[in-house]
């Protein structure tokens, strides 16, 4: 896949996260594993699907809720980062 093929996708995926779960909230926790069906190319599950979690998280649009994660049984929880949203608000980019 090429460079601006997993940003747009990366992208894609934390404006659904936005948009279904956190809704302009830091504080509100997203889990892209159910928003990932909504976002053309993203196979739930898949290398792909890690890859660009990873991707988000490496560029601290997302991070890690670990007190929510260690609540629930085989699902991981995140946040975005205020540097999510200036990406979100075209503040900032994904590199």
């Amino acid at each position: 896949m090429v460079e601006s093929q997993v940003r747009d996708v990366a992208l894609e995926l934390l404006k659904k996260m936005d948009e279904l779960q956190a809704k302009g909230s830091e504080e509100a926790l997203v889990n892209p594993y159910e928003v990932a069906r909504h976002v053309e190319g993203l196979g739930l599950g898949s290398r792909f699907y890690t890859y660009i979690v990873n991707y988000l998280v490496g560029n601290g649009a997302i991070e890690r809720d670990e007190w929510a994660t260690e609540q629930q049984v085989d699902t991981t929880f995140y946040r975005i980062t205020r540097h999510g949203f200036e990406i979100l608000n075209g503040e900032a980019r994904l590199r």
